[in-house]
């Protein structure tokens, strides 16, 4: 299948959009791979590595200019950051694709593909984990860091299970034999040009299967998620609902599932999962589901649910220090992700929150914080300062403050968190212009922790 890869892009004249990591992957896959006619390389930004490059005979393109290019190319590999609303999309539709749709046209048979707001990492990293106690062998790649073009090997996998971000499967003609589709919440507006048109983003994951696929969503967000009727089987699972259109439901542990052809239910032990929160409970749901869809026996689900340790930079415990709890969320972007965080987390008692401001609407979180959850709030960056200003300071439930930055928030919140109780940082927010992306952020987070607790 990867000939088939490599066949379509034989000789002809390829421009890569978007030199990031992914862009890089595409580069790397050609240059080792595949005999074309030209590679031309175009992003906005510079290009450090360009002088190698034009050695190694590429074209490339950088600056405000830089997607007048596309007219002179035969297949345009857009990169995931390269927003479709700054390209004429209908005078290139037909030459535009992507490392997702090249791999789905090829082994969509062989993959599981998750997107959602909020979610995703630990889902697809949850089925991959218990594929992996089941003995098969099995690739993770995409969003969560690993572009799929630098896993392809000459020998398939059984199964490729990958992570979508909304940008990846924008504008893909062939959806994933297994999608999964989580959630959806006010996220990226500053890439879409509004709400819909990030909605609509994540729905194509299944918007072109077919009546052999399966379309696992959440129920509770149906009227979101689920646009007319789509061609797949469709897979309701929900941790609130008990309704005849509910395939897959879960209480103290105890999935029951109803798909059609295999029915039944599986046991873990909720005493050892090292996942917090009723969201992780409905995730780990959705894992057991995209198992049992392949066949994959009880044991090996039940393992991979009680020994998976969950991810760095969601809800990771990075220790207690001189008797308090410091949880690092720093995965958290939007809004309801700070709420799941604050009500997962046993005897939470401070959070940080803010980041970049994308004009995300925060009344949700606004009116769950007045409610006196919290005990108190600090605030930092452009959303923090856009939420203090909003959020009822005259209260006998809760404090609240406004820092300027991490480090005197961290600083904060070590003054202010009793013993035996637990600090969380669950931004609610971006980490772009503060820093490099949310790994950088977390990790500082657990530096400043260190520092003011010593």
């Amino acid at each position: 299948m990867k000939q088939g890869i490599i066949s379509e892009l034989k000789e002809r004249k390829i421009l890569i959009l978007g030199f990031g990591k992914e862009g890089r992957s595409t580069y790397e896959f050609i240059k080792n791979n595949v005999q074309v006619s030209e590679v031309i390389i175009a992003d906005k930004n510079t290009i450090y590595e360009q002088e190698v490059l034009e050695k190694e005979g590429a074209k490339v393109y950088t600056g405000d200019n830089y997607l007048d290019i596309m007219s002179e190319a035969e297949i345009v590999i857009k990169s995931p950051g390269i927003p479709l609303k700054d390209i004429n999309i209908e005078a290139f539709k037909h030459k535009i694709t992507s490392q997702t749709e090249l791999f789905l046209k090829y082994y969509k048979n062989k993959t599981i593909g998750v997107t959602g707001t909020v979610g995703k990492s630990t889902t697809t990293s949850l089925v991959h984990h218990i594929l992996n106690e089941a003995k098969l062998d099995t690739k993770l790649v995409g969003n969560i860091g690993i572009p799929v073009f630098d896993i392809l090997d000459d020998a398939d996998a059984d199964y490729y299970v990958y992570e979508l971000s909304s940008h990846q499967i924008q504008s893909v003609d062939v959806s994933p034999h297994i999608a999964v589709l989580l959630n959806v919440f006010e996220e990226h507006l500053d890439y879409y040009s509004s709400y819909d048109d990030y909605v609509k983003a994540k729905q194509n994951i299944y918007l072109n299967s077919n009546m052999n696929d399966y379309l696992i969503y959440n129920y509770d967000l149906k009227d979101i998620l689920v646009k007319g009727n789509p061609n797949c089987n469709l897979i309701g699972v929900s941790n609130n609902i008990f309704d005849n259109e509910v395939n897959v439901t879960e209480t103290d542990g105890v999935i029951n599932y109803n798909l059609v052809a295999k029915k039944g239910s599986l046991k873990y032990n909720v005493e050892k999962i090292n996942l917090e929160g009723k969201h992780n409970r409905f995730n780990i749901m959705i894992a057991a589901t995209v198992c049992k869809l392949i066949d994959i026996d009880d044991e090996s689900i039940v393992n991979g649910i009680e020994t998976f340790k969950g991810l760095n930079n969601r809800l990771e415990n990075i220790g207690t220090y001189k008797g308090v709890k410091y949880v690092n969320d720093s995965i958290s972007t939007v809004p309801e992700a700070t709420i799941s965080a604050i009500n997962s987390v046993k005897d939470a008692q401070t959070v940080l929150i803010g980041g970049m401001d994308r004009g995300i609407n925060y009344d949700n979180l606004i009116e769950f914080i007045n409610s006196g959850k919290i005990e108190e709030v600090i605030l930092m960056y452009d959303s923090g300062k856009k939420i203090y200003e909003k959020i009822n300071k005259k209260n006998d439930k809760f404090n609240v403050y406004y820092e300027e930055d991490l480090e005197r928030a961290v600083k904060k919140g070590v003054e202010v968190t009793r013993k035996g109780k637990t600090c969380i940082l669950s931004p609610a927010s971006a980490s772009y212009g503060f820093f490099k992306n949310f790994e950088e952020r977390g990790q500082k987070f657990k530096e400043y922790v260190e520092t003011y607790t010593k």
